[in-house]
């Protein structure tokens, strides 16, 4: 869905995403699980490891992280950015 779609269905009261996340350990162990309207960084914190490498898109609920964790690493999807170095996040996004 386009996002000027998205949007308008939003500030209509109209949004009819069910918003979830995904996590995806190095060696291929996965979580994913409806979030319902507690913060992105709520989710972080209780399932991965201060140590670990932080890899998301650049959506504003994950902001901070960097000051928390060893490292945080964003993609730019907007700006067709799919891969920082070796890092993305084509493997949670692909996780059915």
């Amino acid at each position: 869905m386009p996002k000027t779609k998205r949007t308008a269905l939003y500030e209509a009261g109209k949004d009819n995403k069910t918003p979830v996340m995904g996590m995806v350990q190095q060696d291929g162990k996965a979580k994913l699980f409806v979030i319902g309207n507690a913060p992105f960084k709520y989710h972080v914190r209780q399932n991965v490891a201060t140590k670990a490498v932080i890899v998301t898109d650049e959506h504003l609920g994950y902001q901070g992280l960097v000051n928390e964790y060893k490292s945080h690493v964003t993609v730019n999807h907007s700006n067709y950015e799919y891969k920082t170095g070796i890092y993305h996040t084509n493997t949670v996004e692909g996780f059915s």
